[in-house]
């Protein structure tokens, strides 16, 4: 255990005529007293109100256009054959009462054994819109026409309501 500090003697200012002297003060340095307990006295302690459960957001998916099948249909389709560059070219037909639109045209080209050789898609030229009952020409061409033995055609596009 610690001694408690001896309380030094303050030194005496020297007095002078005319002049004020101060002396340092040596303080005691500050230490930690225990505060007695409070003993015998009641705290009120008020208990916080349970939380209310909050409902969990609901989430609620925007309307998604129907994926709707279209009555389009490929019509006049042959395949050119120059070299080693193959072609396919022919009419896309809008057979519904509607226009469609972003008309997308797709080809899967495939050799001997049923393997994809490669794949090509196009729009119509111009992005153009075809009208109810209508047709309107495409063409893609690929090169490797050496490897091709046969292609898949497909179509997409947008009807306007």
């Amino acid at each position: 255990m610690a001694k408690p500090p001896v309380p030094e003697k303050p030194a005496q200012p020297k007095e002078e005529k005319g002049a004020v002297v101060v002396a340092p003060v040596r303080t005691p340095e500050p230490r930690l007293v225990p505060a007695p307990l409070d003993v015998g006295r009641e705290a009120l302690v008020q208990p916080s109100p349970s939380p209310i459960p909050k409902p969990a957001p609901e989430f609620t998916q925007a309307p998604q256009p129907s994926a709707q099948r279209l009555d389009i249909a490929f019509a006049g389709v042959e395949e050119i054959v120059d070299g080693d560059v193959f072609k396919v070219r022919g009419q896309i037909q809008n057979n519904t009462p509607d226009p469609i639109r972003e008309v997308a045209i797709m080809a899967t080209f495939y050799d001997v054994a049923g393997k994809t050789v490669c794949s090509q898609s196009t729009m119509l030229r111009g992005g153009a819109a075809i009208a109810a009952r209508r047709a309107e020409p495409f063409e893609l061409t690929v090169t490797d026409a050496s490897r091709i033995r046969r292609y898949k055609l497909r179509a997409h596009a947008v009807a306007d309501k």
